[in-house]
């Protein structure tokens, strides 16, 4: 069976933390270099903060992003996502969709929902 093409690379910066205590008694935590990845691609969330989509004359500022990657691709939840062209780390934004698990022996991978990385 014929592949979706790994054309695009990402950055996952793995969740780290260190045994050194910050001041508020709690292990530090920092997130490792970014760990080439290729992916499908990814592009701008469509739902993305939109609790009233269809008003007329809104504005809407889209931070959202979603990645479509291979099955192999393990980001978890508390990794970063470096997207080239973008100047901000975005974090996952809940659970990442599988759409491996069909009936018709095709594995197309999994979409996982991004968002602005807090700081």
């Amino acid at each position: 069976m014929k592949e979706f093409p790994r054309a695009h690379t990402i950055g996952i910066r793995r969740f780290r933390q260190s045994e050194e205590l910050d001041a508020g008694r709690n292990r530090k935590r920092f997130w490792s270099d970014p760990e080439p990845t290729k992916v499908y691609g990814y592009g701008s969330r469509s739902d993305y903060g939109m609790s009233e989509p269809s008003q007329p004359n809104r504005d809407l500022i889209v931070e959202g992003l979603v990645v479509l990657a291979p099955p192999e691709v393990s980001i978890s939840g508390m990794d970063r996502v470096v997207i080239p062209g973008y100047d901000h780390d975005f974090e996952v934004d809940g659970e990442d969709s599988d759409w491996s698990k069909g009936p018709f022996g095709f594995m197309p991978g999994r979409s996982i929902a991004l968002k602005k990385a807090e700081n």
